[in-house]
């Protein structure tokens, strides 16, 4: 994932040994303060997967379009590939969705281990 491995070579994000959940925050973080991804952001973990709320996050009025236009998963949202590229470099297998409130402007990455 060449986006995964840019955060890893100019902003110093390391995955090999890290938990998923505190990878996935400190992935979270980047976006937030890095790439003004959104203005902030609240993390859920489970045994079964992790969820990531996005407030007030970027794009979510376009991948809301796509949704109305019957594309059924958003396969280019950028967290949520960085996020299953990091996860997989760990060992990790899961799935991702993406969950949009258009009118909230708030994105929900849930990554599903299975």
């Amino acid at each position: 994932n060449t986006l995964l491995t840019l955060i890893e070579k100019q902003l110093g994000l390391e995955i090999a040994g890290e938990k998923p959940v505190d990878m996935i925050t400190e992935l979270s973080r980047i976006f937030i303060d890095e790439f003004g991804y959104a203005t902030e952001s609240s993390i859920n973990a489970s045994d079964k997967s992790i969820s990531i709320l996005f407030k007030n996050a970027v794009g979510t009025k376009e991948f809301s379009a796509l949704k109305e236009h019957n594309v059924a998963k958003l396969f280019s949202h950028p967290f949520m590939c960085a996020g299953l590229a990091a996860l997989s470099r760990l060992g990790v297998k899961a799935r991702g969705d993406v969950a949009l409130d258009k009118a909230a402007g708030s994105q929900t990455v849930t990554f599903e281990f299975v």
